[in-house]
């Protein structure tokens, strides 16, 4: 096992949304939980759902929280099913992820070695007995037909695709439950050694990632499999999902009227949400992930902001402009996209409110790219947005346009002060205005005006985002 004390292996070293708390937690809860299993039948196994919003961090929980348990002795198998879900049947590959991840972290232990080997040899026997179903499914997989209907087409070549890959139903069905039987005790048996083992402890983890992302019919089999297979004393199942993706997912296969929240729920014991961090933490986490500090951008507020001046501001329009965590997501993915085909340096304000435009408020974006006229932008967002959220300014002019030797800090709405944005890009005199006073932008100056390239370059940013978020997903 790898040295969970070394600076670069510590769980949690890069926490940027605040989850190592919520880690330590459930560490202490489900070990809580199975310490009185034995008075308490019910608690010999579990299945929790880990349930979060897509790009909120469920693969790095997963990954750094299993740094935890393993420091605490215990057996994690993580599975992401979304890198698996080519294959036709999940069981298959989830039996060949715990087959490496077992022969690269089990410990010295000879029984534990032994009863993983025996599991796997029954895994296989599994794997056998479902050997015909598979069949025939990768052949409805890759040519959309039915074995019969590909045997009927090819009775002339006397090929008998269908005989081949199908068996007594009766006799297969026999096959699977007995292999899925002895399956189960072997996983037992591997519970039991790691409890007679030195060093290690129950229960044995198994970590499954990435489940709202895979096809709909994978999902919903890699559940029942959990649900039918895995789940035996001792043994522990995390499943990480943004569970209302999931549920739209089924109600693709099963229809409109399908209750997939409920359906989902008979899978699990208990659901554990990942709390949504504020829009700053998220920001920062997004930002940081794609290297987009202040030095991709110019951002007028760095002088009173200071490092963290792009995640701020762009938190500040989020929740200014009521975007979701999703949306959120899309937004950076856009941003990123013009950052890396666009020759110039961009200005993080603009560019993030006309993104957000484009995401979250699509008919005030359209209204700004035909006419570029901020008061009709003003009128298309109405009461879409919350102007309590307010940013720090710094003014160089006192009230009426009065000269003044020093610059001054204040507040205005942000939405307010993108507004007057806009209107000064499109004003020829480019000076930007709010308020009675002079708002100095990119550089801090009693008097300051747009200069020429600038304002060129700023009256692009509405195209490079169609551009973009026609490509980002």
């Amino acid at each position: 096992m790898n040295d969970e004390n070394s600076p670069e292996e510590s769980p949690f070293a890069s926490d940027l949304l605040n989850r190592k708390p919520a880690a330590e937690f459930l560490t202490k809860y489900l070990i809580g939980r199975h310490s009185v299993s034995k008075s308490v039948p019910e608690n010999a196994s579990f299945v929790l759902n880990l349930n979060a919003e897509w790009g909120l961090g469920k693969t790095y929980f997963l990954t750094e929280w299993a740094k935890i348990l393993r420091a605490n002795g215990h057996l994690v198998v993580y599975f992401d099913a979304w890198a698996n879900d080519y294959a036709s049947n999940p069981f298959v590959g989830f039996m060949l992820e715990i087959q490496n991840q077992l022969n690269e972290g089990l410990s010295a232990d000879k029984r534990i070695k032994a009863s993983a080997r025996k599991m796997l040899k029954k895994g296989k026997n599994v794997i056998q007995a479902l050997a015909p179903s598979l069949a025939v499914s990768m052949v409805k997989h890759y040519t959309g037909f039915d074995a019969e209907k590909i045997n009927d087409a090819l009775k002339e070549s006397a090929i008998d695709v269908a005989s081949s890959v199908k068996r007594d139903l009766f006799k297969e069905s026999e096959d699977i439950r007995a292999a899925t039987k002895a399956f189960r005790a072997a996983l037992s048996d591997v519970a039991k050694a790691v409890e007679e083992s030195e060093g290690t402890a129950l229960p044995v983890f198994l970590l499954i990632d990435e489940l709202d992302r895979c096809r709909p019919t994978y999902a919903i089999e890699l559940l029942e499999n959990v649900k039918h297979i895995f789940r035996v004393r001792d043994v522990y199942t995390v499943i990480a999902t943004d569970s209302v993706q999931l549920s739209h997912s089924i109600r693709a296969i099963y229809g409109a009227g399908f209750d997939s929240e409920r359906y989902l729920r008979r899978f699990f014991d208990h659901e554990s949400r990942l709390e949504t961090p504020d829009f700053e933490r998220i920001s920062e986490f997004m930002l940081s992930g794609r290297g987009l500090g202040l030095g991709a951008f110019d951002n007028p507020f760095s002088q009173l902001l200071g490092s963290s001046a792009n995640a701020t501001v762009l938190s500040l329009l989020a929740k200014a402009l009521k975007i979701t965590v999703r949306d959120f997501q899309r937004v950076i993915d856009i941003i990123d996209s013009i950052r890396l085909t666009y020759p110039k340096k961009l200005e993080i304000v603009l560019m993030g409110f006309v993104t957000m435009l484009f995401v979250g408020h699509r008919a005030a974006y359209d209204v700004y790219r035909r006419d570029h006229n901020n008061q009709s932008v003003q009128k298309a967002l109405s009461g879409n947005v919350d102007h309590s959220i307010r940013i720090p300014i710094l003014h160089s002019m006192g009230p009426h346009g009065q000269a003044v030797n020093h610059v001054t800090t204040g507040e205005k709405s942000i939405i307010e002060f993108c507004i007057a944005y806009l209107a000064a890009v499109w004003d020829d005199s480019n000076q930007l205005v709010a308020n009675g006073s002079n708002v100095t932008l990119l550089q801090m100056e009693r008097s300051f005006k747009f200069k020429p390239e600038v304002v060129s370059s700023l009256r692009e940013y509405a195209g490079l985002v169609a551009v973009a978020g026609s490509f980002s997903a």
